[in-house]
């Protein structure tokens, strides 16, 4: 399915770096569209940690902020549990947002998002115990797949008092990796040049990024990390 059928050409010209791919994609069906729809690109928008656009701030003024900010950590939270992990649940929830829906009114997805709070606070007391420290980043190691690991990068670095926070999940051959950080820097551009130089690729957005890198080159992953930031 193509998100903009009137043409590549004309599609690119609503895609700009830094900016979610929700705002993109509401600015260009806008016209067409009722005008609360815009909520669901403020969803996108705060839970892709791309909040600063004057789209987004301008649009933050017409609607109750706290509101808002419930609806995202309903969405964002809720589909990391089990029951809404499975790519035809997460459709039925775009299909529902696109008909006017709020996640709120999804049945069980408050309650999802309530139970993946609990499961943060215990998250962070394991990666409190088992974070390491490595060529100054914070980093865990862990081996069965959760839907947390932004938060284990995050506390990761918040455990170890690191500036730059890593989870790796373990898969054959390879390992998974996120970063988070404490402070502002261009993740994104980080991952992508320490996963390259060990034979990985990496990428995402300036305040969440990840990496795929082979699964013997972590600590040489992360010393290289460690001298892009510095």
């Amino acid at each position: 399915m193509h998100f903009f059928p009137r043409g590549r050409e004309a599609a690119m010209n609503f895609i700009v770096a830094d900016v979610s791919t929700s705002e993109s994609v509401y600015k260009y069906f806008q016209k067409d569209i009722p005008k609360e729809q815009v909520w669901t690109a403020l969803y996108g928008a705060i839970a892709d940690y791309c909040a600063d656009t004057e789209f987004v701030k301008s649009n933050l003024k017409d609607w109750d902020v706290r509101s808002l900010y419930f609806e995202v950590s309903t969405l964002v939270l809720g589909i990391k549990m089990k029951e809404f992990s499975n790519y035809n649940v997460k459709r039925d929830i775009v299909k529902a947002l696109a008909s006017g829906k709020t996640p709120s009114e999804i049945p069980g997805l408050v309650l999802a998002a309530k139970k993946a709070v609990a499961e943060e606070f215990k998250l962070y007391e394991l990666v409190k115990k088992k974070a390491a420290k490595l060529s100054g980043l914070g980093y865990f190691l862990y081996d069965e797949y959760f839907g947390f690991r932004g938060p284990a990068a995050l506390f990761a670095a918040t455990a170890t008092d690191s500036v730059l926070g890593v989870s790796v999940f373990k898969v054959k051959g390879f390992l998974d990796v996120t970063l988070r950080s404490r402070k502002s820097l261009p993740l994104n551009d980080l991952a992508e040049k320490a996963a390259e130089a060990v034979g990985g690729s990496g990428g995402g957005h300036p305040e969440a990024a990840g990496a795929r890198i082979p699964g013997n080159r972590l600590e040489e992953f992360l010393s290289i990390l460690s001298k892009l930031y510095r």
